[in-house]
């Protein structure tokens, strides 16, 4: 049985893995682990990872409220001059998932602080994004 959380991530993969920005594709896949050799990848990679699931109960029944967390990272080495296309593209991503209706739900909050890692950058001039992609699971 597939958790309502990597579902959820596994729709944002594919949904993302299907867009472009301007020229630019999007390679986004699902994980459930980062580390660091991915963030130091040369080329842009993408990643929905599932990170958390909320939920409440909002009747004497058993209907829920859910809400799921993916975190959809974008990383690259880049260039202190690639910086700026970077969260543009980072933006550009966020207001792709913003309001999107899924199979599972609907993203209603997308929120991403801070805009990227500038330590990761200065130490390995890696881009890191962490886009938060709240999604309202229909149940």
């Amino acid at each position: 049985m597939t958790s309502i959380a990597v579902k959820a991530a596994d729709e944002v993969a594919a949904y993302l893995a299907a867009q472009t920005v301007g020229t630019t594709p999007i390679p986004c896949v699902r994980r459930l682990i980062v580390d660091e050799k991915i963030a130091a990848a040369k080329n842009l990679q993408v990643l929905a990872v599932p990170h958390s699931l909320e939920s409440r109960i909002i009747s004497r029944g058993s209907a829920r409220d859910r809400t799921v967390t993916v975190d959809v990272g974008i990383m690259k080495r880049a260039s202190e001059d690639e910086l700026e296309d970077l969260l543009g593209l980072s933006q550009a991503v966020a207001d792709l998932l913003e309001g999107h209706a899924f199979s599972s739900g609907v993203c209603v909050e997308i929120s991403f602080s801070p805009l990227y890692d500038a330590e990761l950058w200065l130490r390995q001039h890696s881009f890191f994004a962490v886009i938060v992609a709240k999604i309202r699971v229909l149940s």
